[in-house]
């Protein structure tokens, strides 16, 4: 099973920055709020800017991102593989289309003693969008 989403508006937020013109976050915010409006995703993304020796630059190799994301999102055969029979919670965002009930379906055959919990507000990036209720134990 592939991811359909293929992460494409966030890699073009990246790339839409163009660094060597930054004299701030807020500066880069503004270039990202073009193509992605949710603030809290924006803020999540901008961790991975940092300002070393007097520039801004990624920590993250986008060029091998952008080539790689056709593997980055697949996920491998797993009819040789044993289900893990321990308890599991995944996690979702109600907004996303992740985890869905078919693939809820699809993952109870590799752990068939999984749980599911849903932040109704929060779509894929729910750690971004909904800390405080991501964290509540």
């Amino acid at each position: 099973m592939t991811y359909e989403h293929d992460f494409s508006d966030v890699l073009n937020g990246f790339q839409s920055i163009p660094l060597h013109l930054l004299n701030s976050r807020q500066h880069a915010d503004n270039y990202l709020s073009e193509l992605i409006h949710d603030r809290s995703l924006r803020q999540f993304l901008l961790q991975n800017l940092q300002f070393t020796e007097g520039k801004y630059q990624w920590r993250l190799n986008l060029e091998v991102i952008s080539q790689s994301i056709a593997t980055l999102t697949a996920f491998p055969e797993t009819k040789n593989i044993a289900p893990f029979n321990k308890r599991v919670l995944f996690v979702g965002g109600g907004q996303s289309e992740y985890l869905n009930k078919m693939t809820q379906k699809q993952t109870r055959v590799l752990f068939p003693s999984a749980s599911f919990s849903m932040i109704k507000s929060a779509g894929h990036w729910l750690h971004a969008e909904q800390p405080e209720l991501f964290s509540r134990p």
